[in-house]
């Protein structure tokens, strides 16, 4: 599901590396979102920045592992353990990429369950 809202919203960067970060986000939740994945991605306009969550209904993110989830090569153990394949560089990937556009991205359980990332990035 995409929710949008009806103006268009604009940040200033390059589109490539925009792209990339959200696809990235958009793989996990694929990847980790359980048997039949449902994923929403929400655009959305907070004050001065435009926040783009992607939110799956997994079984989410163990908060013991959540300030490490940005860190390159980290892998949490559910990964590991279902032998879920990946290097444990896209979330520091997109870290890097939101950082250099001037905002920043967050990890969190969402509200009904499942992982819930949120880039905030400055509007134009």
């Amino acid at each position: 599901e995409v929710v949008t809202p009806d103006e268009p919203l604009r940040v200033n960067g390059d589109l490539s590396h925009l792209t990339r970060a959200i696809s990235n986000l958009l793989g996990n939740a694929l990847k980790y979102g359980g048997e039949a994945p449902q994923v929403t991605i929400r655009v959305q306009r907070v004050a001065g920045d435009v926040t783009i969550s992607v939110a799956d209904q997994g079984s989410g993110l163990a908060s013991s592992e959540i300030p490490r989830l940005f860190e390159p090569f980290y892998r949490g153990q559910r990964a590991s353990e279902a032998q879920i394949p990946g290097s444990g560089l896209g979330l520091a990937l997109v870290k890097r990429i939101v950082e250099s556009h001037g905002g920043r991205v967050n990890a969190a359980n969402g509200p009904s369950g499942g992982a819930l990332f949120t880039i905030e990035l400055p509007a134009a």
